[in-house]
């Protein structure tokens, strides 16, 4: 099954959704992750935005909602 990745502003939009949280504190959960290696956040093949997985966005949902330990 191939992976399916969303822009950052889809992906931001997508999470506060699902978790009530403004757009500030998901992107301080995003860097928190992928500066601890857990989500990649990758440039889209035109160069234009950033783009990042529907596995790395439910980490990130999972991570706001405490059902998984980040620190």
């Amino acid at each position: 099954m191939a992976t399916t990745f969303v822009s950052k502003t889809q992906a931001l939009a997508l999470i506060g959704i699902e978790t009530g949280f403004g757009r500030r504190v998901i992107e301080k959960m995003m860097e928190k992750l992928e500066e601890k290696g857990r989500i990649k956040v990758l440039d889209s093949p035109d160069g234009r935005a950033l783009r990042i997985s529907r596995i790395d966005i439910d980490l990130i949902i999972q991570a706001l909602k405490g059902e998984i330990e980040v620190e």
